[in-house]
């Protein structure tokens, strides 16, 4: 990862994933000799076989299969050279790429604290109150009837996915990857061929929902008008 532009970003513990507790590793681990080929854990239940741009499992911590296996492709180390953290005109920091990335290609997590619902909501509203900006992604996930809902805040420790601004027309797109555990990591891909330069975003909502009062400057012709305001 490198930095260019003034000033400095805010100081951070950087990491490259989040750390989930051990009981929430529930699935049973693997025990593969044949480099994950046809891997148990890529069938779990609910997820995606193959589908990179749709929520799936890897092989996790507790599988006794090799590091590099076929079954880890968004934990596999990728050298960071490539992503820089750059002061934009009027978005604050950004992250593009110096590198061409091709679609579906595996860009980074968005990393930080696992957080609860009720610690979420406290700390957006001490940031909204401070007049800070917050580092918080809530994803949410429709299963059987119910929502499932991740909460991650990279404000005190994150990876470079924290400096990634908002689109309307994104070329990124977040995948929920579980890795032995019931608690997804929240995955960065790529929706479309990237060119090198070029800047990275993703979508912080949807057009369906709430739109807050800060003003979006994507610059797109679709712009919504104004950054989404996922509820917690």
């Amino acid at each position: 990862m490198a930095c260019t532009g003034f000033p400095a970003p805010p100081a951070f513990d950087y990491i490259e994933h989040t750390s989930h507790p051990a009981s929430s590793l529930i699935y049973e681990p693997c025990f593969c000799k044949d480099n994950c080929a046809q891997c148990p854990c890529a069938a779990l239940p609910g997820v995606a076989s193959g589908a990179f741009d749709k929520p799936h499992a890897e092989c996790g911590p507790l599988c006794k299969c090799e590091e590099m296996c076929l079954n880890r492709d968004s934990q596999r180390p990728v050298p960071r050279e490539h992503l820089e953290a750059f002061a934009t005109e009027d978005r604050g920091w950004g992250v593009r790429t110096t590198q061409p990335l091709s679609e579906g290609q595996f860009v980074c997590d968005y990393a930080g604290e696992l957080i609860t619902r009720g610690e979420a909501a406290i700390r957006a509203k001490a940031a909204d109150a401070a007049g800070q900006e917050h580092y918080l992604l809530v994803l949410r996930e429709h299963v059987g009837g119910r929502v499932l809902c991740t909460h991650v805040d990279a404000s005190r420790t994150g990876s470079i996915a924290r400096f990634i601004n908002h689109s309307c027309s994104p070329n990124l797109h977040v995948v929920a990857v579980r890795r032995g555990g019931l608690i997804p990591h929240l995955v960065l891909r790529a929706s479309r061929a990237i060119r090198a330069l070029e800047e990275l975003t993703f979508d912080y909502g949807t057009s369906s929902e709430t739109a807050s009062v800060t003003p979006c400057r994507c610059g797109v012709t679709t712009c919504r008008g104004f950054l989404p305001a996922t509820p917690i």
